[in-house]
Formats: structure tokens, C-alpha cells, sequence
């Protein structure tokens, strides 16, 4: 008796597993349909750099009180701490994949250290977070299979 009550909940718990596989391998098909994501070389990311224009801001600071002056200067430093806090905040692998671009004195890790920082993570915000350094392709995949993990969990918990 109590075999034929845990039955239709297994089996609906299989049936929506194999949905999600058959979904998963819909979309894994469309996907493949697209052209394989090409990772920039040097040229490539110096053109995707130079979409974003520095802009030079100016101030002039002799019309600030020495207090005001201080305090400017301290909102320059917080904003280099803010710059960390959203690194770790973004992505868990944020400032060691920074940490490791940094030692890659290459013009192409130079060109990747700086595009980095345009999008603090190793994904162009302006492609559609395209990876533009081959490490992190796989990383994409490995979130979005957290997260439905994650929410396959939270199902079975309640």
C-alpha cells in the first residue's frame, strides 16, 4: 500500500526531470544551430575596448575649503573600495581571475586585463555577456546548471 502512494509522486518527480532534459537538449540544439562564440584575439579586443571612451573629468578645486578638499580626496579612495566590494559581489571568481590577468604582462593579457575592467568580469556586458577569454566559457554553462540544481532543490524541500 504505501508503494502504490510514493509511486505518483516519483513518478511525476522523473517526468519533470526528463522535461527538463528534453528542454535543456531543445535549447542545447538551437544553440549549436548558432556559430560557436569565438574568443577575441589582440585586434579584436582593442576594437571591443575602443567602443568605450575615456572620459577626463576636470576639476577645479581652488574654490573648495581645505576640509572639502580632504574629503574629495577620500571619496576618490572609497571609490576604489567600491570597485572591490563589486568585484566580490559580481562573480565569487571576480578578483582572482583580476589577480590573475594582472601577472599576464602579454599585449593580448594586457588587452584582456583591460576589457576586464571595463566589464569587471570576464563577460562583454555590450554582447550579450559574451565571454571574451576561453576559461570563463564553461562558467556560464556551470551557473545556469546551479541554478536550476538550486531550484530542483527548493522544490523537493517543500
Amino acid at each position: 500500500m504505501a508503494l502504490s502512494i510514493l509511486q505518483p509522486k516519483c513518478y511525476l518527480l522523473h517526468m519533470r526531470i526528463l522535461m527538463l532534459f528534453v528542454l535543456l537538449g531543445a535549447f542545447g540544439a538551437a544553440a549549436q544551430e548558432k556559430a560557436a562564440p569565438s574568443i577575441p584575439d589582440l585586434a579584436e579586443l582593442k576594437a571591443m575596448a575602443a567602443r568605450f571612451a575615456p572620459t577626463p573629468i576636470k576639476v577645479d578645486t581652488s574654490g573648495l575649503s581645505a576640509g572639502d578638499q580632504k574629503a574629495l580626496l577620500k571619496l576618490a579612495d572609497a571609490s576604489q573600495v567600491v570597485n572591490h566590494i563589486f568585484m566580490q559581489q559580481f562573480w565569487s571568481g571576480d578578483l582572482a581571475t583580476y589577480r590573475t590577468l594582472l601577472l599576464d604582462r602579454t599585449p593580448l593579457g594586457e588587452a584582456r586585463l583591460r576589457y576586464f575592467w571595463i566589464n569587471k568580469g570576464p563577460w562583454s556586458e555590450i554582447d550579450e555577456y559574451a565571454a571574451f577569454w576561453a576559461a570563463y566559457i564553461p562558467a556560464v554553462a556551470a551557473g545556469i546548471l546551479a541554478f536550476i540544481g538550486g531550484c530542483l532543490l527548493l522544490k523537493r524541500t517543500r
